[in-house]
Parts: structure tokens; C-alpha cells; sequence
């Protein structure tokens, strides 16, 4: 799922488009609680940690839309690193902007066999496996990335996104150019 300014989408892997679930601006309300704390001041282009033996690198400028060659966000691809366009940043002096947040949700139902416990921890370890080479690209692509666990104690996340009982969002990755 992405949580983008103007709305939230689902990723279609089969179609490699983006279909909507809610309009308007949802990234405030999913993060920060129970979403850990953010990246570093003046970290590198992934996970907020800069390559090793290295200290921190200018942003790449954009080379055009979304991971996949997808076009771009809708309302075009210059809403990537927008300084207005993501949600305040928090802490002083943080070197991020984020105008994108994907959550990774694992779906139970599709593990064949096994108990629900071992199917959720089957489902984080994919999970963490996918947020790896979305970091992976950002890197590879001028892009910051920052992993983190998501807890949906209140049932928020699952509200907003309409997620069945068996869909457990499991992290959450802030992606978007250094400023």
C-alpha cells in the first residue's frame, strides 16, 4: 500500500498499477506511534544510514516516476521531493523528506499450511525480505528509505486500508528524496 498526498493505493503486481482505497491525505495519521523513530540527522540515500566509510550524500535529481517504470505518483512525478509535499518532519533539523509512505502487508490466508502464529512469522520474514529491496532500490536510486515496524494495537491501519483479518500490516518504509 501507498500513502501518498492525495490518496492511498494498493499496488496490482499482476497489472504493475496503483488502485486507489482512500482519497486524500492519510501518511500523518500512520507512523510515528507505534512506527519507531525516524532516521538520523544528515544520514545517507537508505535507511538513513549513509554507505559505509562514507558520510552523507547529496540526493540524485529524479530520473523519471515510480520504481518499475510505473510514471510516476498521480498528479505527476514532480511531487517526489517537494518540500511541501510531505508531512512535517519530525525532530529539528532532519535532512529527509518523505513524500511517500508504503506499508507491507503480509496476507496469511495465501500460506498453504501451518498454524496462524507460524503463518505471521513466515509473513514478517517475507515482509522483511520486500522492504530489503525497496531500500535496495531507493539506494541504488538517489532515494532515502527508512524501514520500520508497524503495530496496529488499535486497529487503525486496517481500518483505514480495509484489510481483512488475515492481512497484517507488518512495516512501513518512508521513501523520498534527501532535501
Amino acid at each position: 500500500y501507498l500513502l501518498m498526498k492525495d490518496g492511498v493505493y494498493v499496488y496490482d503486481a499482476a497489472n504493475n498499477v496503483l488502485n486507489p482505497v482512500q482519497s486524500g491525505d492519510h501518511r500523518s495519521d500512520i507512523g510515528r506511534g507505534g512506527g519507531g523513530p525516524g532516521p538520523p540527522a544528515g544520514g545517507g540515500p537508505s535507511a538513513g544510514m549513509p554507505p559505509a566509510g562514507q558520510g552523507p550524500q547529496g540526493a540524485v535529481p529524479p530520473q523519471g516516476g515510480m520504481p518499475g517504470g510505473a510514471g510516476g505518483p498521480p498528479g505527476g512525478a514532480s511531487a517526489f521531493g517537494a518540500g511541501e509535499d510531505g508531512p512535517p518532519s519530525a525532530g529539528g533539523g532532519e535532512s529527509f523528506n518523505y513524500p511517500i509512505k508504503i506499508l507491507v502487508v503480509s496476507d496469511i490466508s495465501k500460506f498453504p499450511m501451518g498454524t496462524d502464529e507460524l503463518k505471521s512469522m513466515w509473513g514478517i520474514f517475507d515482509a522483511g525480505l520486500v522492504a530489503q529491496n525497496i531500500s535496495l532500490f531507493c539506494s541504488g536510486n538517489g532515494l532515502a528509505s527508512h524501514p520500520k515496524a508497524v503495530v496496529d494495537t488499535d486497529g487503525k491501519i486496517k481500518s483505514l486500508l480495509k484489510l481483512t483479518d488475515f492481512q497484517i500490516v507488518t512495516i512501513e518504509l518512508d521513501v523520498g528524496y534527501l532535501k
